[in-house]
């Protein structure tokens, strides 16, 4: 496998990421402030953005240890280990956004916690990504 395709395919699936974020973040900002009841599109958007997320840690992951094989410079694994850990730290948050997303009790208290979480998730991507030459 082309080391190219592998760094083009984590590259392009990161807007994939931004676009479902973006929908889940707007989600729960109009949930919230609409005091509306918790519904599917909720559920449903805060579930693809946790998969979307997944598969873009798998490339990442898999792309930090084929290209570190090849490269090895402290330079690079310098750089690697900034990004790879603020967004390893961004995945804790979504996962942690998600579950107590799941465990509360009221509707507001379902939107609230999930804004709060999915700009920290956001702030934290937004670190992670910039760690790396930015966007």
């Amino acid at each position: 496998m082309d080391i190219g395709f592998l760094i083009n395919l984590h590259s392009g699936v990161r807007w994939i990421v931004v676009l479902v974020g973006l929908i889940a973040l707007v989600r729960f900002v109009v949930g919230m402030f609409a005091k509306q009841s918790y519904d599917a599109i909720g559920r449903i958007s805060l579930s693809v953005l946790n998969a979307v997320v997944g598969i873009q840690f798998l490339l990442g992951l898999i792309l930090l240890l084929w290209k570190g094989m090849n490269v090895g410079s402290a330079q690079y694994w310098g750089y690697a280990a900034g990004h790879a850990l603020v967004m390893i730290i961004a995945i804790g948050a979504l996962g942690a956004t998600s579950g107590r997303v799941k465990r509360a009790a009221t509707d507001d208290q379902k939107w609230r916690i999930g804004t709060i979480g999915l700009v920290v998730v956001s702030i934290l991507v937004f670190v992670g990504v910039m760690s790396v030459n930015g966007w």
